[in-house]
Parts: structure tokens; C-alpha cells; sequence
């Protein structure tokens, strides 16, 4: 029990491992067999004190127990770019989860199941209303197992601690739906909370910015310099994306359009074009003649009540 853990090693709780093998060492000078030869209660003093380190060791938490309850979420930090949102990469995650013991099946007792001390069954506390009446409204911890919920030695695995941590490796796609979220939710894979269930895994996004590209929705939008030559006329542009060469219709009069990219069996983008104004390097007698053919323009539009403020063309 850890109470009498730190008894036979005359520590308290806020002590340091330090000074844990520090008086774990005088206790070995002074009961070792070899220093106290067929002297019975010399050796069982050294077997209590070795148990006793072995478990601090092994646990730390018996020297700083954790306070309040023992919560089931973890938090992971992941980057991310917009390239992975574009071919919906696969990204794991790694993280330590806490479960439960499998030697002692959770109960911290050498014994397993059978070592749950029956009173309180398990719980370190009785609940009791007599009991919590003389204890100032408060369940009263358990006099038989002194609050560690077992009887006889805890597990030599946990240390009666009940839990154990382990690493694991989560896969998790990286969905559009994701990007306006911000955090995505992994239920059940997070640590084992007291009533057995799992808990939960919250993955904070950290999204990499893209100058060219942005995502909207369920699609992507970029921005292309377009002529105003191509404007009127019509034309065809290629825009190039993360490797990937895309051609798209520029027709006349229109501001923008929309293509789809098929980067996979199963994966499929809409991509949003929007047409920028693209000033030309133009001559003198050239740019007078654009600045004419703008005159011309803007004014047949006024005569049609069309004219706006974006109307601009050079």
C-alpha cells in the first residue's frame, strides 16, 4: 500500500526521488543479509524497504499524487498545409494514452480482482451516510486498506497505480469539413478514464497559410491575372497547382470560372478561378489606343446604365 510504502522509507508525500534512494540506501546498510547474517526480522526490514523503493521507482505518482480526478482527453498539436487538404493526405498522430493494467486487471492489487478490498469495494472511500455524518458530510476513507481500495501488495506491475501508458499511432485524414473546425474530435482512443470508458483525443490544427490558394467551403479559390484582351476575347490559361498543370476556359465578359481536378480515384476538387485585372506593358502608341478602346467601353456602358466601380480594365 502506498502509505506504508512511504512509512518504511520514512518519506512523505512532495519527496523526491532522491531522497527516496537516498534512505532506501541507509536502510541497505543497515539490514543487508550480508551485514546481519541469519537475523530474520533484519531481512524481512530489507525485503519491505526493497519492495518499497522498487514500487516509488517504478511510480513516481506515489511521491506526487496526481489531484482531482484522473481525466480521459488528450491534446495534440498537428500542422498542416493547404497541399494536404488538396489530396487529402493521411497525417498520424502519435500520442501516449493511459490503460489499464494487464497483469492486475486494473485493481492495483498483486492479487488482481481478488485483492480489492471488500468494504469499500475498491473505492478507497466508504459511503456510508452514518460514516459521512461523522466525517462532516465527507465519505471516510477506508480504514482496512488505508485508501488505496486493495488488500496485500499492489500490483508489481503498476505498483497499484491500476494503469499503465502506452504509444500508439492514430491515421487521420485530412478532410475539407476539417479547415473551419480548426480542432477535430477522436472519440474513444484517448486515455482510460476511472469508469472504464475511453476518452477523448482533441487535434488542434495549426493550418499553414497558401498565397496562391485558399479554401472556401467544400472548394478551393485562386486568383489569375487575366488581360483585358482575353477578357473580351476569350481564351484558355493554365494555372499550376502543387505539380499539377490544369487548363481553364476564359470566356468573354465573364469575372470568373470553375474547374475540377481529379487528384485520385476518390478525391475530386472544384477549384474557383478568379480573374484579376492584368495590366499590360504596352508602347505609347498601343497604350493610347487601349486607353481609346477603354473611352469607347466605358462609355457605350454608361449609355446602358451597366457602367460600375470595377469596370476597370487596364
Amino acid at each position: 500500500m502506498n502509505n506504508n510504502f512511504l512509512k518504511i522509507l520514512n518519506l512523505e508525500i512532495g519527496d523526491s526521488l532522491e531522497k527516496a534512494k537516498a534512505e532506501y540506501r541507509k536502510l541497505v546498510l543497515k539490514y543487508h543479509p550480508d551485514k546481519c547474517p541469519n537475523n530474520t526480522k533484519a531481512l524481512e526490514k530489507f525485503r519491505e524497504a526493497t519492495e518499497a523503493y522498487v514500487a516509488i521507482k517504478n511510480n513516481p505518482n506515489i511521491l506526487n499524487p496526481p489531484k482531482g480526478p484522473l481525466l480521459g482527453y488528450i491534446k495534440y498539436r498537428l500542422d498542416v498545409t493547404i497541399e494536404d487538404f488538396y489530396f487529402r493526405r493521411i497525417k498520424n498522430i502519435g500520442v501516449t494514452r493511459r490503460i489499464l493494467c494487464y497483469t492486475c486487471l486494473g485493481t492495483g492489487s498483486k492479487y488482481g480482482k481478488k485483492g480489492i478490498c471488500t468494504p469499500c469495494d475498491g473505492k478507497g472511500k466508504i459511503d456510508n451516510p452514518i460514516m459521512a455524518m461523522l466525517n462532516n458530510g465527507e465519505a471516510k476513507i477506508c480504514p482496512l486498506c488505508e485508501g488505496t481500495g486493495i488488500i496485500g501488495p499492489p500490483c508489481g506491475t503498476c505498483g497499484g497505480q491500476r494503469y499503465l501508458f502506452e504509444n500508439v499511432i492514430i491515421k487521420l485524414p485530412i478532410e475539407l469539413k476539417f479547415y473551419d473546425k480548426k480542432v477535430i474530435t477522436i472519440k474513444h482512443l484517448g486515455h482510460i478514464m476511472a469508469d472504464g470508458s475511453r476518452g477523448i483525443i482533441f487535434v488542434y490544427l495549426n493550418v499553414e497559410p497558401n498565397k496562391h490558394l485558399s479554401i472556401e467551403e467544400d472548394f478551393f479559390k485562386t486568383n489569375v491575372p487575366v488581360s483585358y484582351a482575353q477578357r473580351v476575347l476569350g481564351d484558355r490559361g493554365t494555372i499550376e497547382l502543387f505539380g499539377r498543370s490544369l487548363r481553364f476556359n476564359i470566356l468573354p465578359g465573364e469575372k470568373e470560372t470553375q474547374i475540377s481536378d481529379r487528384v485520385s480515384d476518390t478525391v475530386e476538387n472544384t477549384i474557383h478561378i478568379n480573374f484579376l485585372n492584368k495590366r499590360p506593358k504596352l508602347s505609347n502608341g498601343i497604350r493610347e489606343l487601349y486607353e481609346r478602346i477603354r473611352e469607347l467601353e466605358k462609355s457605350d456602358k454608361k449609355e446602358k446604365g451597366t457602367l460600375d466601380d470595377t469596370d476597370t480594365f487596364l
